[in-house]
């Protein structure tokens, strides 16, 4: 019996896991100077919101994130330890952005 209680209190917590990772995709994009389009490697990405995540952008610019919950984040591109830009922004899953930042 008490094994039963412990499963019935812990079944809505697992089933809210699921579902919110059912709904969840990959988040994709690239980081490019304003003017120049020149790509922005080692530029922190982060986004928070009702999830936090972040990446770093490889030498071409880009950035991948698995697993974001589909929601409004905030998100803040830092580069040289400088915040270039911040902004609220929804995301879905499979969304891919293309941020552009001051030098």
């Amino acid at each position: 019996m008490r094994h039963l209680r412990i499963f019935t209190s812990m079944l809505p917590i697992f089933l809210c896991s699921v579902i919110a990772a059912a709904h969840a995709g990959s988040v994709s994009g690239r980081v490019l100077l304003n003017g120049s389009n020149a790509p922005v490697a080692q530029a922190i990405v982060d986004f928070e919101g009702p999830q936090r995540a972040r990446a770093v952008t490889i030498d071409d610019g880009t950035f991948y994130i698995p697993n974001l919950a589909p929601g409004t984040y905030t998100v803040t591109i830092t580069y040289q330890g400088n915040v270039k830009r911040s902004f609220s922004s929804s995301v879905s899953a499979g969304a891919s952005f293309t941020f552009h930042i001051d030098p």
